[in-house]
């Protein structure tokens, strides 16, 4: 859903970006409200390929687009042993994306931002497990199925509801954005992790400490918090054997 609403619906993303859509499967079988609401988003979002698929119905040009997130995706979905789902791995890949689409200057500087904020409000991983290899990433980009006359194609993107296919963007380029997305998730999980076990130490109230760190599906509070102005991580992502040990101190289960 989030994937189509970059690609071509701003109204889509925009609902994705105001409402709360992180929520408990089980509130699907009691709350007709919702169904209904989720219904409309899904489909919206098969409108839109529908719509482009209608248009180029042998991926002769536009159906292209419809790949956005997955040059990268794929890789960390076959690098991982498919232990990353392909949801999650294209997230991921709609980050880096956004990521490459700002160093090359295709779009805002901000726009990369936006996308992990309502990645990560989804409760959407966007950040590579550093885990992985990096070669073997590279390696498995290599293989993408879609490449064209040897050369790895990127759906970028100018803004939302705005992307586009670039066939030629450097190799050191999207390596760099690897090596970011990689170094990233290392550099800023095992700190926060830190940071929470002493913040626990002190205070069980994320409100209290310099970056909230909450569960992604505590919306209420991620929504209050960014109103507030601070700076928030949501724990449901990140090194897959921290993972738990984040998710039981945002609920308390640890002493």
């Amino acid at each position: 859903i989030a994937k189509h609403g970059l690609i071509a619906d701003p109204i889509l993303w925009q609902r994705l970006t105001m409402e709360e859509w992180h929520f408990a499967p089980r509130r699907l079988a009691t709350d007709r409200l919702l169904r209904a609401d989720l219904h409309t988003l899904v489909t919206r979002a098969i409108r839109v390929k529908r719509d482009v698929v209608e248009e180029d119905p042998y991926e002769a040009g536009r159906r292209a687009l419809l790949n956005l997130g997955h040059t990268f995706g794929h890789a960390v979905e076959q690098v991982s042993g498919y232990a990353v789902r392909h949801g999650e791995a294209v997230a991921m890949g709609l980050a880096a994306a956004a990521h490459l689409s700002a160093a090359r200057g295709a779009c805002s500087p901000s726009l990369p931002a936006l996308v992990e904020m309502v990645l990560t409000r989804l409760g959407l991983p966007i950040h590579i497990p550093p885990s992985l290899d990096s070669a073997a990433l590279y390696a498995a980009m290599g293989n993408d199925k879609k490449k064209k006359a040897g050369r790895l194609r990127f759906v970028l993107i100018r803004d939302i509801g705005d992307v586009f296919v670039r066939g030629d963007v450097p190799r050191k380029e999207f390596q760099q954005i690897l090596r970011d997305r990689l170094t990233f998730a290392m550099a800023v999980v095992i700190p926060i992790l830190q940071l929470v076990l002493f913040g626990y130490a002190i205070n069980s109230d994320p409100r209290q400490l310099p970056t909230a760190v909450v569960a992604a599906d505590q919306g209420p509070l991620v929504r209050s918090l960014v109103a507030e102005g601070r700076p928030v991580v949501s724990v449901s992502e990140g090194i897959t054997g921290l993972e738990e040990r984040f998710l039981a101190l945002t609920r308390g289960d640890l002493n």
